[in-house]
């Protein structure tokens, strides 16, 4: 049996639209690995400030180290999160580059890091919690997040364009 050629171009479309966050995150993290490494804590506030300039943010945005790498048992480099006095980056450090500042930056200017994440420990735990009891209802916040949040503040990491 032949199927039909409208049909073969929708189910590669579809093949294509569902594959995409997986090759992006994949080309991503590797562009990420082999990005410089910040080696001091002073040279990243440093950056922090630069790219904060470059892309107009004048609020203040802390920068939390996660000294203890709590973030690799949660699959997780950083976050931008929002707490009683700001903004802040959280950011474990075999993940602290300038790729990765300019990705939660961008966050910050596009999204406005909307979330409530007072501490590391507060963000760990939540993603521990949602994997533990996913939800249904959250499938389209997760696609907009995959498809469309993620991939546009990894296009801006890269390039430095503003989408």
């Amino acid at each position: 049996m032949r199927i039909p050629k409208k049909l073969r171009k929708y189910a590669l479309w579809l093949f294509i639209a569902s594959a995409y966050p997986i090759y992006s995150n994949e080309i991503f993290a590797t562009i990420q690995d082999v990005w410089p490494k910040i080696k001091t804590t002073e040279e990243a506030i440093r950056i922090l400030n630069e790219e904060k300039s470059k892309l107009g943010i004048e609020v203040k945005v802390a920068l939390a180290m996660d000294q203890e790498d709590k973030f690799k048992e949660i699959n997780i480099g950083a976050f931008c999160g929002r707490n009683e006095e700001g903004y802040f980056i959280g950011i474990g450090k075999p993940s602290l580059s300038r790729f990765v500042i300019r990705h939660e930056l961008y966050h910050l200017f596009r999204d406005g890091c909307k979330g409530f994440a007072p501490t590391i420990d507060y963000v760990v735990e939540k993603v521990r919690e949602e994997e533990r009891n996913p939800r249904i209802m959250d499938l389209v916040p997760f696609i907009k997040r995959k498809y469309l949040i993620e991939p546009r503040a990894n296009i801006y990491a890269l390039t430095g364009l503003k989408l």
